[in-house]
């Protein structure tokens, strides 16, 4: 859980620079596997719709994680570009999830949506 107790963190991964010995908790990152975009399983608010991850298409994509994470205008966002994007702006504290049973939605930190997914 993040520090809201209201955000559900898919996974974390360690920072293995530090060294196995010295790793503490602070030393993880929150991510979203990469098999939760493949199976379909995680979405976004757009405009008042749950438009999936993995089959939106480009240009709503881009209007999502524009708002939590600089990126350039591209036409074709392939399965590993969004969970790439989607990955930095958990790392940056921009994207939250939340879970619902065995699926999950994204949001973007700090904006009307994110209040109501949490």
């Amino acid at each position: 859980m993040l520090p809201n107790g209201k955000d559900e963190v898919i996974g974390r991964t360690f920072d293995y620079r530090k060294g196995e010995k010295s790793l503490k908790e602070e030393d993880t990152k929150p991510y979203v596997p990469l098999e939760v975009i493949r199976e379909d399983r995680i979405s976004f608010p757009l405009n008042g719709r749950n438009l999936s991850v993995k089959q939106a298409n480009a240009e709503d994509f881009l209007a999502f994680i524009s708002g939590a994470v600089n990126v350039m205008n591209v036409k074709e966002w392939s399965i590993f570009m969004r969970w790439n994007a989607i990955n930095i702006g958990l790392e940056a504290g921009t994207l939250m999830v939340s879970r619902e049973e065995d699926s999950y939605t994204l949001a973007i930190v700090g904006t009307k949506q994110s209040e109501e997914v949490a």
